[in-house]
């Protein structure tokens, strides 16, 4: 007797339970004996619930299945789990559950779901009589379904690792490629024909065909194209003239770039013309002409090549195009109409605005832009994409308000254009990425918070999906800052950080970390936010921690954070435990050492709230260590000022001499400093008046040094005395001071904390 299909295979057996409709269908028929065997785990049933709905939380998939593997490995299961394995029918999965489950896991792409994949993999043959093999399939389809080409790469970089050992084949490289094209990503499609020409799966000239045509889908810039040429050549990848063809056919109204791909194929693969050798060169004259002396030099330069017998002709197009690399005015692109008798078209006035911004010449963009528009040119992306790119970059800059508006009503023209021409215009996520970018460095951010939500309307109207780094992170930088709290900022976080890679993640935590919504930072966040960078095998290096000391900077430079620090033992608590925490981190941190800067910068985090032990103990690992560095010395003076541990820093000042380092100008300062801090205002005067002058070289007391102690010396009644030893001993120095005196030139801020 058999058990019907309509018993889910892990749940109790009830024969008139139905299945539901949208349930996998399975459909085991095993004897009744061997089902019941598999109902000995009592973590299977949650696991096979999981699987039974398609939308169900991928987190009941990771609890049953993790549940079911620890009882599996438990000791008194061990030898079941080997009969089991002894028939070739048994198992605790089938190969469709797993199918399903891992393409649950993979659409879902979050890195510990990844994580969790790669776990199913290594458990297959040993609890489940399964070939990983048999899987790849359906994880690389889940993979390219997904659009994320990083990624797929990524799984292919990991195959020979995983379980399997299998290589990913011609077919699903050229997948690969197809998809680069497709999502616009011109940095992994190089790297992964590289890597294909070094792997298992030689390319061929069907590989040559694909990553071609996906380098022109791409936009991939002439340099990739000679790299992915080169690579293809080192695979012994034959010339093929059938590829003049189709680099043509991408470049109908640019031979002479056409002509540079074509001549950039040749010499990689070997096979050189010599008449496109001589159009290539020809034309660079023109365009290096056109760079140096102008658009009006270069066009003489043309009739004179034409007028020269001994040279082969040149196609007017191909010369058009090289002189008009250069143009950098209306003026200009009237010169070429003249001369090559020419219709202006949207790629020329394209090619102007984009010069024009390359130059930072934004004014002279916008009019030309407005030039174009009177003589009936309907703006497109190519026209409007530079503009809003300059006036929304935040590299140099924080964007105006006027920059935004103005980025803003080009992206309306656009629209309007738009649907004017009845034509929808292709959507690129670099458009809307520079304006999120541009509205989230903005410190309007609030005043525009709407606007970026409607350009985020237009993209999901258009499927321009967040899957690139840079828009993810402006789009979760605008939202942060329109945040009420470090929670809900952190919850728009969590939500959209999917996409985010190494620069992403900085930016992101960077703007967390400036954040101003509690009397306190939220530590717990940004850790945790390290935590999702390492599931992300996304490197944590000294930058991140960097940015998180950052935070705890507004308790020592807001006299407002300073007063509430020093009221309020319980927050003080906190923030000392939080650094810390964090100090732990970098310590036991092995994927990364950290560097003298970062330590430093610890090290004057705790000596600002008053953590002496603290700093003294990372002083004692940089001193250890060999890593001593001028900034580093000066902190840790400051910190026995503050402290009141003069002894400490006689030691520490002996031991820098023993270690034969050489004291600086500021780090005699600081010592000074320290000890006019402690009240020994006569060793600190010796300081100035005899050690530093002894020491020799560059390093001589000045009016700033003479001016730490004298203004000290004020709370001791000493300020006469102080005067008359640097007179007597320091002549030139005292006239220094009095002058800088005089002229109100002279300013030393001492530092006090609370």
């Amino acid at each position: 007797m058999y058990i019907g299909r309509r018993i889910w295979r892990f749940g109790r057996v009830h024969a008139r339970t139905p299945i539901a409709r949208n349930r996998p269908q399975f459909g085991h028929n095993l004897p009744p004996q061997l089902a019941l065997q598999r109902l000995y785990t009592r973590h299977a049933s949650s696991l096979a619930n999981s699987l039974t709905i398609p939308d169900a939380p991928i987190a009941d998939i990771h609890k049953g299945y993790h549940s079911l593997i620890d009882e599996l490995k438990l000791p008194e299961n061990k030898q079941r789990t080997r009969t089991l394995w002894r028939s070739e029918t048994a198992s605790i999965l089938s190969a469709e559950e797993i199918d399903f489950m891992i393409k649950r896991l993979v659409e879902s792409g979050r890195p510990f779901d990844m994580d969790l994949v790669v776990c199913i993999l290594a458990d297959m043959e040993t609890f489940f009589h399964l070939d990983p093999k048999t899987v790849q399939p359906t994880i690389i389809d889940a993979l390219t379904r997904a659009g994320d080409c990083s990624r797929l790469f990524r799984w292919y970089l990991w195959l020979p690792k995983l379980p399997g050992h299998i290589t990913a084949s011609r077919d699903q490289y050229h997948a690969l490629f197809e998809l680069c094209g497709k999502q616009k990503d011109a940095a992994t499609l190089p790297d992964s024909v590289a890597y294909m020409s070094r792997s298992a799966a030689r390319p061929n000239l069907d590989t040559l065909r694909v990553a071609l045509q996906a380098g022109f889908d791409a936009d991939v810039d002439n340099d990739t194209f000679l790299r992915m040429f080169r690579d293809l050549a080192k695979a012994l990848v034959p010339f093929d003239p059938a590829m003049r063809i189709l680099i043509g056919e991408n470049c109908p109204d640019d031979p002479i770039r056409a002509r540079r791909i074509l001549s950039l194929y040749a010499k990689a693969t070997g096979s050189v013309s010599k008449a496109a050798y001589h159009t290539y060169h020809a034309c660079e004259r023109l365009r290096e002409e056109s760079r140096l002396k102008g658009v009006k030099a270069a066009i003489e330069l043309y009739r004179t090549l034409q007028l020269d017998e001994n040279s082969p002709q040149m196609e007017k197009n191909a010369a058009m195009f090289a002189i008009f690399a250069h143009a950098q005015s209306t003026g200009d692109l009237e010169l070429l109409s003249q001369e090559f008798d020419r219709v202006l078209n949207n790629r020329d006035w394209a090619v102007l605005i984009r010069n024009l911004c390359s130059y930072s010449r934004i004014n002279d963009a916008l009019f030309a832009y407005r030039q174009a528009k009177k003589q009936g040119i309907n703006p497109d992306f190519r026209i409007v994409y530079p503009m809003i790119k300059h006036l929304c970059r935040t590299s140099a800059r924080v964007p105006s308000k006027r920059d935004i508006d103005q980025a803003y009503v080009l992206y309306q023209d656009l629209l309007e254009a738009e649907a004017a021409s009845g034509t929808a215009y292709q959507p690129d996520a670099a458009l809307y990425q520079s304006l999120l970018s541009g509205i989230s460095a903005s410190p309007l951010v609030s005043e525009y918070y709407e606007l970026g939500l409607s350009i985020m309307d237009d993209m999901l109207a258009r499927n321009v999906a967040l899957r690139d780094s840079r828009t993810a992170s402006a789009v979760i930088v605008m939202m942060m800052k329109y945040s009420d709290s470090y929670t809900a900022a952190f919850h728009v976080y969590r939500k959209l950080r999917r996409p985010l890679d190494a620069v992403g993640y900085v930016i992101v935590l960077d703007c967390f970390c400036k954040l101003d919504l509690g009397p306190e930072p939220s530590v717990q966040y940004c850790f945790d936010m390290i935590r999702d960078m390492r599931a992300a095998r996304v490197e944590v290096n000294s930058r991140v921690y960097s940015i998180m000391l950052r935070q705890f900077a507004r308790f020592y430079t807001q006299p407002d954070q300073r007063r509430l620090l020093a009221g309020d033992s319980d927050l003080y608590n906190r923030v000392t435990s939080s650094i810390r925490r964090l100090h732990d981190f970098l310590t036991i941190d092995g994927s990364f050492t950290p560097d003298v800067a970062l330590w430093t910068q610890l090290m004057d985090t705790y000596q600002r709230l008053g953590c002496f032990g603290d700093a003294m103990r990372v002083w004692d690992s940089l001193y250890l260590s060999g890593q001593i560095s001028g900034p580093a010395v000066s902190i840790i003076f400051d910190a026995c000022g503050f402290a009141g541990e003069e002894e400490a820093a006689r030691q520490i000042l002996v031991r820098l001499d023993k270690a034969g380092y050489t004291m600086h100008q500021n780090n005699w300062q600081a010592y000074v400093e320290c000890l006019c801090r402690v009240g020994n205002i006569d060793e600190a005067l010796r300081v100035v008046c005899i050690d530093m002058a002894a020491a020799g070289g560059v390093i001589v007391p000045n009016a700033d040094t003479a001016m730490i102690v004298r203004k000290f010396s004020r709370r001791y009644g000493l300020e006469g005395e102080v005067n008359n030893r640097i007179k007597r001993y320091l002549p030139e120095v005292w006239k220094s001071m009095m002058a800088k005196e005089l002229a109100g030139g002279l300013k030393h801020e001492v530092y006090h904390p609370g």
